[in-house]
């Protein structure tokens, strides 16, 4: 949506006018930057659809100098239907253990190093038949080739037909068109409908937890404090994105690559405490700015915060602030193990409702998760570099693939979409269009 900024600045008022041009310079750097940013994101697609195009074009001459064309598609499309008809069949437990073998299988003919890692990236969105953002999800895990699977949840569907038709338009446009791996599971409605502006959120992480306990079959034993029982997927590894989020590279868990410039300033000062790789106890979170706010807010006069967590002996109650800020303060992409994640999920959809009680807001989702985390002691290893979204936070996000190569201001803009200059370690995971980004007298809401 554009729209014309009102001019508020007197005639003869010099400061103001300095005040606004200054501001509309950068406003307009700050949108090149950006512009920057998603020509690189186009580039990468051009490329590796051109590197899958010439792969595939040279498997089909190879199997057409073999065999007759005819009896190929037959074949294919023999294999396809009994695939399909197997995958209708089976529960959803069951299909998610049968991907881990076919996973399992790919990774020991591809060309790519050996990864024993089980994905699953996921996303949450109310339920819309207008979802432009999900089939821009599921295209980019393609191009990308994520590895693993991609699930949309969505939650909310007032009746059966929306659900069905969204379910028919999902097999459609994203499992048949472009990765049987790609699926949806819905859930209810999650957010309160009278304040829904406040708590539309709230459907993530509730979400996720109907997602783990449904799909993998996860279960809490409260008389434990623990996750019920093992399953096959303790240890598969959970990746939480925004649908809101463009992937720039594909997800995995192997940091040992990494720049130093991905992790906080708290991280890069003890390296010799860095872990490379997601594990039982070892989360990973991009930093946000909203550091110890998470634990202030409820902490202030007349909040009840031992209400809130259900208990005076969690370890919250003695958290300083600084350590609120430098191992909690995390967002989206979170990416943990899927034992670990449904431990979380457990205790942020106990703790959310609780803390808008207490404190009504839209940051309730992120704060819950942080008083979630910090309750159970999973301590985060936070990256400033997972995620781009803000032209004016380049000290705070992942602008540094950018900044090391080119230095000077003048090469940063000239040379934004110079791809073969930037090495796939240094390019940030995502670019977040959350802002409002100008151009002149205008801005648009997103990307």
């Amino acid at each position: 949506m554009v729209k014309r900024r009102n001019k508020l600045i007197r005639k003869g008022s010099a400061p103001l006018q300095r005040k606004h041009w200054l501001r509309r310079k950068y406003v307009t750097l700050g949108w090149m930057v950006v512009f920057g940013a998603l020509c690189l994101w186009v580039m990468t697609l051009l490329h590796q659809t051109a590197l899958k195009n010439a792969r595939q074009q040279n498997s089909s001459e190879l199997l057409l100098s073999q065999v007759d064309s005819a009896q190929i598609k037959s074949s294919l499309s023999k294999k396809l239907i009994e695939r399909k008809m197997k995958l209708k069949k089976t529960p959803t437990v069951e299909r998610a253990s049968a991907f881990r073998t076919a996973s399992s299988s790919t990774a020991r003919t591809s060309d790519k190093p050996a990864d024993n890692n089980k994905y699953h990236l996921v996303f949450s969105t109310s339920c819309s038949k207008k979802d432009w953002q999900s089939y821009l999800f599921f295209y980019l895990a393609m191009a990308h080739e994520q590895s693993g699977d991609v699930t949309h949840i969505v939650s909310g569907c007032q009746d059966q037909e929306t659900e069905d038709e969204i379910r028919k338009m999902h097999e459609e446009q994203h499992t048949k068109a472009m990765n049987e791996n790609f699926y949806i599971h819905f859930t209810p409605e999650f957010s309160d409908r009278k304040n829904f502006q406040l708590t539309k959120y709230w459907n993530k992480p509730f979400g996720v937890r109907h997602w783990l306990e449904h799909r993998f079959g996860f279960e809490y034993d409260e008389s434990k404090a623990d996750v019920a029982k093992p399953t096959e997927y303790d240890d598969d590894i959970v990746i939480l994105i925004d649908p809101d989020m463009l992937m720039l590279k594909p997800f995995h868990n192997n940091f040992t690559s990494a720049p130093m410039s991905v992790w906080n300033r708290y991280f890069q000062k003890r390296a010799d405490s860095l872990f490379y790789e997601v594990k039982q106890g070892q989360v990973i979170a991009q930093e946000y700015a909203f550091g110890g706010s998470w634990l202030r807010g409820i902490k202030e006069e007349g909040k009840n915060l031992t209400y809130v967590l259900g208990t005076t002996e969690s370890r919250v109650h003695s958290m300083s602030m600084d350590e609120a800020a430098n191992v909690y303060a995390g967002g989206p992409p979170y990416i943990a193990t899927a034992r670990d994640f449904y431990k979380i999920a457990y205790h942020w959809t106990d703790f959310v409702p609780r803390y808008y009680e207490q404190k009504p807001g839209m940051m309730n989702e992120m704060y819950g998760y942080s008083l979630a985390v910090a309750h159970l002691g999973l301590k985060h290893q936070l990256a400033k570099g997972f995620m781009i979204s803000d032209v004016n936070i380049l000290e705070g996000e992942g602008w540094e693939f950018m900044k090391e190569t080119f230095p000077e201001d003048e090469d940063l803009l000239a040379h934004a979409c110079d791809m073969p200059r930037y090495s796939q370690d240094s390019l940030p995971q995502v670019l977040h269009f959350c802002q409002r980004y100008g151009m002149g007298e205008f801005f648009i809401r997103y990307v």
